[in-house]
């Protein structure tokens, strides 16, 4: 039997005698049955981790099940329970009772937590259905479906809301993009990273499991997934695990189960992760996301529910991950009415920029009804796989703007509309009274491919010889060499502080800098080059 928690020892008596001598990897240990290494992450796995994690490494399944290791049953907590619902339900559709009318879908049913909710506020004349691909979830609908008439499910994936529903036939959508605790607790899946068997499909009959993707990829196809779904803010650590991954699996054979490919990825990081849990969990992340196309699944059914959702009607999104945060945002930027006051102030052209929404035909938009929603401390007291989650209450409103048409280029796209500043302030408290730029000039400050001029200099002057010593100047970074009689465009001159006696421009287009003001005699000023 495993020491509880506060039989670990703790870290200010030192390391456990089987680790004295050894590199120091908390993750390294974390398979072997005998829990008498007591490491920071086994001590935190030990209050809220999996703990079915070794079934694989036991032939005693029985013993374990006794003991209390066995959680293949345990049940799914759903999160942000009634934040989700209550966001859901437009106000419109309450009844006199308390109840709602209307017709609303769950799009991930999983265990039914949040479809059981909905029921129960509903009145005798509404509907609700659900979506799901995974066949046991399903089956665990076809038993809600017996108990309750107004409940239906449909086995399909939830992107395709659009091809079962209506325009304006739904009052409130639901989704939860959470994957529940029975999936990921349940070996066979291979969504954890603990002992069982490389698949990651949500609905194993179709598709194809992780560990025969793994031998059809090629490095650099593994690196962008990785990169693209898990490790997103570690581009060469993505590239080091994807070449691991499959230098190991040509050595050693095919990578058929988790234990497997935890390792090592464990390994190719060194036993270190940065965010405090597995250092595999977000390559598992990662490929799942991809096999499952979770992330395109969620692009068309936010489309897909805005098309269907009548006036006032009411999406709800639940987001785990920053990625999903980020694409349910960027899904409402894009449909947004434009603001009041940038209506008055900017160019139709501009305004079109900042509202993609103009340019579209799109017949809806959509206003944020408020913040996301967290879960309290309460809750996260009593489920710690809801610390990430968000809600997103998203309203579909009547549209009212009008649709605006431009040729080819005319709306610069995003990389093209934004430019780092030609010259940057000085650094307070450098004991160099030189105004601080950039070591060299960069791509920035150089004209684009598309022929974009800089702004217009302020003034246009002609180079003295006066109080300018070249060989002092020339040649040090950030400042360009002045030659007497030359013509030069001042785009900035400083006139106090550190700025004082300096001014900033260009002899051509290709070569700027930091140059003495004292040095120029202005022929003309406020012109273009």
């Amino acid at each position: 039997m495993a020491p509880s928690p506060t039989e670990a020892q703790p870290l200010t008596q030192g390391l456990p005698q089987q680790l004295a001598g050894k590199p120091i990897d908390p993750w390294g240990n974390w398979h072997l049955r005998d829990d008498s290494v007591a490491t920071p992450a086994r001590a935190r796995a030990r209050s809220h981790g999996p703990m079915n994690r070794r079934m694989g490494a036991s032939s005693d399944i029985k013993s374990m099940s006794q003991a209390g290791l066995l959680l293949m049953a345990t049940p799914h907590i759903p999160c942000l329970l009634q934040e989700a619902v209550d966001g859901m339900l437009p106000p419109h559709m309450r009844r006199l009772d308390g109840s709602f009318d209307g017709t609303y879908v769950d799009c991930t049913f999983g265990r039914g937590g949040h479809s059981r909710e909905i029921l129960r506020r509903l009145g005798p004349k509404g509907r609700l259905f659900a979506f799901d691909v995974d066949p046991e979830a399903v089956a665990v609908a076809r038993q809600l479906e017996v108990e309750d008439a107004r409940f239906q499910i449909i086995h399909r994936p939830f992107g395709e809301i659009a091809d079962v529903f209506k325009a304006n036939e739904l009052n409130g959508v639901l989704i939860d993009l959470g994957v529940s605790s029975p999936q990921l607790d349940d070996i066979h899946r291979g969504f954890n990273v603990f002992d069982g068997r490389l698949d990651m499909r949500m609905n194993q009959a179709q598709g194809l499991p992780a560990s025969e993707w793994l031998k059809c990829v090629s490095a650099e196809e593994l690196a962008w997934v990785i990169h693209s779904y898990g490790e997103d803010d570690d581009l060469i650590m993505s590239e080091r695990i994807a070449e691991h991954i499959l230098a190991r699996q040509r050595e050693l054979g095919p990578i058929n189960s988790s234990r497997q490919l935890s390792d090592i990825i464990r390994q190719a990081k060194c036993g270190i992760s940065e965010h405090g849990f597995h250092p595999a969990k977000l390559t598992f992340q990662a490929i799942r996301v991809f096999l499952n196309q979770e992330m395109q699944q969620l692009d068309h059914v936010l489309q897909g529910a805005m098309d269907c959702l009548g006036v006032d009607g009411r999406c709800c999104v639940i987001t785990f991950k920053k990625k999903e945060a980020n694409a349910v945002n960027r899904f409402v930027r894009e449909h947004e009415e434009p603001d009041a006051y940038l209506n008055q102030v900017l160019s139709t052209v501009r305004l079109c920029e900042l509202f993609p929404l103009l340019t579209s035909k799109k017949a809806f938009a959509i206003r944020q009804i408020c913040e996301p929603v967290r879960p309290s401390a309460e809750e996260l007291d009593k489920n710690r796989r809801c610390r990430s989650s968000a809600v997103h209450i998203l309203q579909c409103l009547p549209r009212r703007s009008s649709f605006q048409e431009f040729g080819p280029g005319v709306i610069r796209i995003p990389g093209k509309r934004l430019r780092e500043p030609a010259w940057w302030p000085p650094l307070l408290g450098s004991s160099n009274n030189r105004p601080l730029t950039h070591g060299h000039l960069s791509e920035s400050t150089m004209p684009s491919d598309d022929g974009d001029l800089f702004d217009p200099p302020l003034e246009s002057g002609v180079i003295t010889d006066k109080d300018f010593n070249r060989s002092d100047e020339s040649g040090m970074a950030g400042y360009i060499k002045l030659n007497e009689g030359e013509r030069v465009y001042v785009e900035y001159s400083g006139k106090t502080g550190d700025h004082a006696g300096w001014s900033y421009g260009y002899v051509s287009e290709g070569v700027r800098g930091w140059f003495p003001t004292a040095c120029v005699q202005v022929l003309s000023t406020n012109i273009s080059p």
